[in-house]
């Protein structure tokens, strides 16, 4: 694409950046747990992996007083999916 291009659609509001709704997590999340038994979801699997990380991160942040996109709605449908926010390892 030509620069020209680029800024003509960016002049009517046109944005690049393509980010998923938080919903649309949920479905690849029950389906890990339908193959796996569970929601710990490593770290470094797929696109899936860094968000739920990023989840642990905000409820940290949350718990700590401090400000977070991790809302009360999506709290509590994390944990109707069965997620674990504090992750332990089970030996």
């Amino acid at each position: 694409m030509t620069l020209e291009k680029r800024e003509k659609l960016e002049s009517i509001g046109f944005e690049f950046k393509c980010q998923l709704t938080y919903s649309a997590w949920d479905r690849p999340l029950v389906d890990f747990k339908k193959i796996n038994g569970h929601t710990n979801v490593p770290t470094r699997f797929g696109h899936l992996g860094p968000w739920i990380s990023n989840q642990r991160t905000y409820y940290r942040l949350l718990i700590e007083g401090k400000d977070s996109p991790l809302t009360m709605e999506k709290r509590e449908k994390l944990e109707s999916i069965g997620f674990e926010f504090i992750f332990q390892r089970k030996y």
